[in-house]
């Protein structure tokens, strides 16, 4: 399919807009200093196979992440993600960078069919390691640094939904 500049710029942009939005509803709801100060988190729109289409003007360190984890997503969930459900996970052996950068994505849907991926990653203060911040570098197991959400945590109307693969 070719695309003319002008459309495509239009388009580009569009889908610009809504992950800086994304990104500022981010800011204005979070609760913890390191996202509304430090400003340590990321935000993106992916199409439905998971390739990243859209990145908002926030810290680009965390975007390496999201296609490796997508991919462990996409494959952990395959056809079994619906409207409303929101997939967690932090992992660092399946696409998360490491404990405290915990992702969230939520597929979006229109007419029934999966289009696209709204993805936030937002570094957390401490996720439960053996020292504060969860960031200590002599631990020798990923156990030490806190609490793992492996890509299985999801959610559907307040419901917990277990992966079709792993």
């Amino acid at each position: 399919m070719k695309i003319d500049p002008i459309t495509f710029a239009v388009v580009k942009n569009g889908l610009d807009s809504i992950a800086d939005d994304m990104a500022y509803t981010v800011v204005r709801t979070a609760r913890s200093e390191i996202v509304k100060d430090v400003m340590d988190f990321s935000a993106a729109l992916c199409a439905a196979d998971g390739q990243m289409v859209a990145q908002a003007k926030t810290i680009a360190q965390h975007l390496g992440a999201i296609p490796e984890a997508m991919e462990s997503v996409l494959t952990a969930f395959a056809d079994d993600l619906h409207d409303g459900d929101v997939v967690i996970m932090n992992d660092p052996y399946h696409g998360g960078m490491h404990l405290p950068d915990i992702f969230m994505f939520v597929p979006i849907f229109h007419d029934g069919v999966r289009r696209a991926f709204a993805v936030v990653i937002c570094h957390h203060t401490d996720v439960g390691g053996r020292v504060p911040g969860s960031n200590a570098s002599d631990s020798t197991e990923i156990y030490r640094k806190g609490c793992g959400c492996r890509r299985s945590s999801s959610t559907s109307a307040g419901r917990s939904i277990a992966p079709s693969r792993s």
